[in-house]
């Protein structure tokens, strides 16, 4: 987060800060006159002061936040780290597709996956460049696990369980390129996910309908 945008979380929080003062103040100065108890008027200088002492903390806590760009750096490595092993993913399990498929649909998807992640890591390879991120990254072991049943099988089979695992995985990614989306401050790499969400959109969307022609399950993500 740049400083630029940490200023302006300290005077939004400074303007909510002031304006809870002010109001808790009147409520203070209306209860001295409504109420001839001193307990309760000590109870609300009680709270005031309460609420100062949270609010002053919270504002505190915002300035450290703010000028602290690290947690988003590494966020943002992360990110690049995990898109380009679904990609390194996504390509392997599609050109066994390519080997192993007899049906033109599953063989079409399959080479616009290769194709479409191919250009994503490419699209990529200046922000991975920039962290010190190793393309393309190795697959890990869920992935290892799912190319070794799709290893196994054969026929309409390895087309169910070909498309299943893109649906799923396809889904798991549209949510990692939407939460990194809303969350990064490199306004660059923000421009670049969105690019590739829609691509990584448009392939959940194909899976979707490729699975139910098969009567497979669709993944269902929340917000998706």
């Amino acid at each position: 987060m740049s400083i630029r945008t940490g200023n302006l979380i300290n005077f939004n929080a400074t303007t909510t800060l002031n304006l809870a003062v002010q109001r808790m103040a009147i409520q203070i100065s209306h209860t001295s006159s409504m109420f001839n108890s001193a307990t309760e008027v000590s109870m609300k200088l009680s709270i005031f002061i309460l609420t100062l002492c949270v609010g002053s903390a919270l504002l505190y806590t915002s300035a450290i936040i703010a000028q602290d760009p690290s947690s988003s750096m590494a966020a943002d490595k992360n990110f690049v780290m995990l898109a380009d092993e679904g990609n390194s993913a996504e390509i392997a399990a599609s050109q066994m597709a390519l080997k192993k498929s007899k049906n033109p649909e599953v063989k079409t998807y399959a080479q616009q996956m290769i194709d479409d992640h191919t250009k994503l890591r490419s699209d990529m390879a200046p922000f991975a460049s920039k962290m010190n991120v190793t393309t393309p990254q190795p697959v890990n072991e869920t992935h290892r696990a799912e190319a070794k049943r799709l290893a196994a099988l054969s026929g309409k089979q390895f087309d169910m369980e070909y498309i299943k695992a893109m649906d799923q995985d396809h889904h798991k990614t549209l949510g990692l390129f939407q939460n990194e989306e809303s969350t990064t401050s490199n306004q660059d790499l923000k421009a670049a996910v969105q690019q590739g969400e829609q691509v990584v959109k448009q392939h959940t969307d194909m899976a979707d309908q490729m699975a139910q022609k098969m009567s497979i399950p669709v993944t269902t993500m929340p917000g998706q």
